[in-house]
């Protein structure tokens, strides 16, 4: 402060005082040497206030540290919260799609805990894979917000422990269960050896959740019994494949001598997480050849129906075959009078299907299965020509015998024979089309061999 004075005197000094002297307000005089210790002083002092104040940038960043300290508690109270929110309505949907109004849910995070009693193992196993195979809307794509799913009172995270406290039986020297699943054109097939009541059982309620709600229109069931190791390893083994199936739009995934293999084209955007559920750790056997790809816009193909067009074409033409069926004369391959109202109904869906079809004929297991086999191809050719009279392009329709070995009911019951024995018709797709062409070049070469005589070998098969 002094020297600040002592500048003024200098600048406004009166008459009378040398040249190197000033005087301050308070009447002392200084002389140049004085001076230049004062401001020395006025310098050492703004330095020390500057020290003083040195904390205010500390200061006033405070209240965004408050700030910054209130985002992270507020995302931990509430974030749990938010996700628990999304499993729990995912896990609602899935069941209430699917139809299983006997399950009421429970979550804790992101695991579910489903409260009630299933009607049987079946419903159980579908509605754990209903849950643990929903999808919600998450940062990036979608994601399944369930990581744990399991029934009340079950110990297994899985969902997996025995019913009624049956013990396993022992793997001992057994060899080990086999199964191939596919799916093509929203229809699945699941074909194989399993050693147990509870492992079908599984499977089953798998298929029927996406038969519900995850895209498939039907599923081929050929699964059997037999003498195999039954095991938790295998059973979760086997509803994964199941799994996997139901998240593809296409695939296949077998397992086999110990090896698991997976061919799945993905829909868009679902690829990694499929690719994660088939990649991790195998409670048995080891890796075979695991490809998951995501699944390309399709290019319209000339003389065929897209994929969207030949869903719709299906969807008509189950509506129309379960509701009523394509009846012959026994043992034969001729068309019964009662069915041709109905083949006018199909004939006029058929006409409204851009691109080709394919008739496919299917018998029971009663008889000889390469007899089938011929009489299947009969029937299927008996449909093509009475649609060809009906005023349909030949060229776009094939007909094709399958015998007994697509069925879809038991073959050990007269109503699930009942329902093996029928006629279905499908939009076919381009990428199958050099396999069905070649398929239906075999039937053709069938049906130029005696008609009559196919029919005497087929005398045994009267069911049919």
């Amino acid at each position: 402060t002094s020297g600040l004075f002592g500048l003024a005197s200098v600048k406004f000094g009166g008459a009378g005082m040398a040249d190197d002297e000033v005087r301050n307000p308070a009447g002392a005089r200084f002389n140049e040497s004085t001076m230049t210790a004062a401001v020395a002083l006025g310098r050492r002092e703004k330095r020390r206030l500057r020290r003083r104040d040195g904390g205010a940038p500390l200061a006033a960043a405070a209240p965004l540290l408050g700030l910054a300290l209130l985002f992270v508690y507020a995302w931990a109270v509430f974030a749990p919260v938010a996700v628990e929110r999304r499993t729990e309505d995912a896990a609602r949907a899935a069941l209430a799609e699917a139809g299983f109004d006997w399950a009421d849910v429970r979550v804790s995070g992101q695991s579910v805990t489903l409260v009630g009693t299933p009607p049987d193992a079946e419903a159980e196993a579908g509605a754990l894979a209903a849950v643990r195979a929903r999808s919600a809307k998450a940062l990036v794509g979608a994601a399944a917000p369930a990581t744990r799913v399991r029934l009340e009172g079950d110990d297994d995270a899985d969902g997996d422990a025995q019913d009624g406290g049956t013990p396993e039986p022992a793997a001992g020297d057994l060899p080990a269960p086999s199964w191939t699943f596919d799916k093509t054109d929203g229809r699945a097939s699941l074909d194989g050896v399993v050693g147990d009541e509870k492992t079908l059982a599984a499977i089953r309620g798998v298929a029927r959740a996406y038969e519900t709600a995850g895209g498939v229109s039907a599923v081929d069931d050929a699964l059997t019994l037999d003498a195999v190791a039954a095991d938790a390893g295998h059973l979760d083994l086997a509803l994964r494949s199941a799994d996997i199936i139901g998240r593809c739009e296409a695939a296949r995934v077998a397992y086999a001598d110990g090896a698991f293999n997976v061919d799945c084209t993905a829909p868009d955007g679902a690829g990694e997480a499929i690719e994660t559920l088939a990649r991790a750790p195998l409670p048995v056997g080891e890796f075979g050849d695991v490809f998951v790809s995501e699944a390309l816009e399709e290019e319209p193909v000339e003389g065929y129906a897209t994929a969207e067009e030949r869903a719709a074409c299906n969807e008509a033409f189950e509506a129309l075959l379960t509701e009523a069926r394509i009846e012959f004369k026994i043992a034969s391959a001729q068309l019964d009078e009662a069915s041709a109202p109905l083949l006018d109904r199909v004939a006029e869906a058929a006409e409204a299907c851009p691109g080709r079809l394919r008739i496919e004929g299917h018998t029971d297991a009663t008889g000889a299965g390469d007899v089938n086999e011929r009489l299947s191809g009969f029937r299927a050719q008996a449909v093509k020509t009475a649609l060809v009279d009906r005023g349909l392009d030949e060229a776009l329709l094939e007909a094709r015998g399958y015998g007994e070995r697509r069925p879809i009911a038991d073959n050990a019951t007269a109503e699930g024979r009942a329902r093996n024995r029928r006629i279905e018709i499908r939009a076919v797709a381009p990428d199958g089309a050099d396999d069905d062409e070649a398929a239906a070049d075999e039937t053709d070469d069938a049906e130029s061999a005696d008609e009559d005589d196919a029919e005497d070998e087929a005398a045994g098969e009267a069911a049919n």
